[in-house]
Order: structure tokens, then sequence, then C-alpha cells
């Protein structure tokens, strides 16, 4: 429902190359039980372990990423932060250029902090949490399904504020951007909701005192066959996934 939506789709086909990778053999994240739950529950934010968008280098290092589903307001404001940090860590050849990203991090754990503060007061009174939702320009249809703003709505904006803020703080933590597979099973999530199959390698909850562990580099660039039709490794790393090609909204 995020994808689908015009402005999303624009901000990501005009900045960056979108791909998906499964965790795991059979994986499908395309439950409509679970995508109606959540869009008329808590479709502003859910930090869930179920998915995590990573925005990487051309070299497969990890610069910034979010878990869970955010409404396409939400993701603007996450495409907004990735967009910023790439400017303040590369140049535009996207080189490392040595900036200090623990302030850069720790300026936005403070910004999160506050909106986290604000939307949690906010979501106790009957009617100052509507307030939260004047400047948003969440769509209110998909699928045939109608959303409409209740208070649970204002607590699922407080909890994605919280999580930000504590990606930040966790990222502030950082000497080096860690490579893909390094993060890609310890990403630092908000609540247990997951989609898994049973075979599925496990995402460990993450240690925010803690650096993401070093691995090995990645191997050399290669062609990786996958259950998917049309299915390749899209950057080179060594992973089963999908280059989606432009989002196509709805």
């Amino acid at each position: 429902m995020t994808f689908s939506d015009k402005r999303v789709a624009e901000a990501v086909n005009t900045s960056f190359v979108a791909a998906w990778v499964n965790r795991g053999p059979g994986f499908q994240n395309l439950d409509f039980h679970t995508e109606s739950w959540i869009f008329q529950g808590d479709l502003e934010a859910y930090p869930t372990k179920n998915i995590c968008t990573f925005f990487l280098t051309p070299q497969g290092k990890v610069f910034y990423y979010v878990a869970g589903s955010y409404s396409p307001e939400m993701f603007l404001r996450v495409l907004d932060t990735a967009t910023g940090l790439r400017g303040a860590l590369f140049d535009a050849s996207m080189k490392e250029m040595g900036g200090d990203v623990s302030k850069v991090h720790l300026s936005k754990a403070e910004e999160f902090d506050g909106l986290h503060e604000a939307a949690k007061e906010a979501a106790q009174s009957p009617d100052e949490w509507k307030k939260l939702f004047r400047p948003l320009k969440t769509p209110t249809f998909y699928r045939g399904m109608k959303h409409k703003h209740t208070q649970r709505c204002a607590n699922s904006l407080a909890e994605g504020y919280e999580y930000f803020a504590q990606l930040h703080r966790a990222m502030a933590a950082w000497t080096e951007l860690p490579v893909l597979e390094s993060v890609r099973y310890t990403y630092l999530y908000g609540n247990e909701f997951s989609e898994e199959t049973a075979d599925a390698k496990r995402i460990e909850r993450l240690d925010p005192s803690k650096e993401p562990p070093k691995p090995l580099p990645p191997p050399p660039p290669k062609t990786t066959k996958v259950a998917a039709k049309g299915g390749k490794d899209a950057f080179g790393l060594g992973l089963p996934g999908l280059n989606l090609g432009p989002l196509q909204p709805e």
C-alpha cells in the first residue's frame, strides 16, 4: 500500500534503485488479511521485524535502514532522512567523505525524541490527537478498504517516532558502515510480529549498545539462481533477489 502511492513511487524511482530480497525459502509477504489489519489499525507506523528496508551504497554498505511498515507520509520522511544521510556521508560519486556520522544520528534521535513525546501526549487526549493528522496527507482508501483515523493511529505514530529515535541512537555507535549481511538478521525493530517460514533464518534482537559484527567482505559480483521468475542478484552481493525496476503507482 505504501509503494503504490504516487509520491512514494516517484521519490524512490528518482533517487534509488528498488530491489526485493527474501529472508528465507518460500517467504511471501502477500497476506491480504495482514495488510488490511495494518491499513485499518496501524497505518502510520508499525515497526515490526517482519520487513526491513535497507539503504545501500553501490558497494553494498548499509548507511541507513528502517524495520516495519509505514504510511506513505511516514515513509516519505524515511526517504528524506536517507537522502539527507547520503548527502552528509558521501560525495556525488558515493565516496565516503569521513563526516561525523555520530553527530548526524544523535541530532536525528533528538528530533524524533521530541516528536515522540508530542505524539504520545496528544494520543492521550480525546481531542488533541486529531491535530497530529492535519498536516499528514495519508490516503484513506486502499484496495476497497477505507481507513478512519482514531486514537490508536496516534499511538501508532508515537511508536514510530520512538523507534526512529532508538534507531538513530544505535547507528550513532557505528564506527564504520556495515555490509548488508552483518545487519540483515540483526537489525533493530520494534515489535515481534513476523510471517517468517519455519525454515527461515531468524532475526536476532539487536543490542543497541553494540556495533554490528564485521563479517568478511561480500563476494564478487555474480548472478544467483533463485526461484522467482526473473529474479537475480540485483546488487552483486551474493543475495537472491529481484530487481523491481521503477515502481508503478496505482
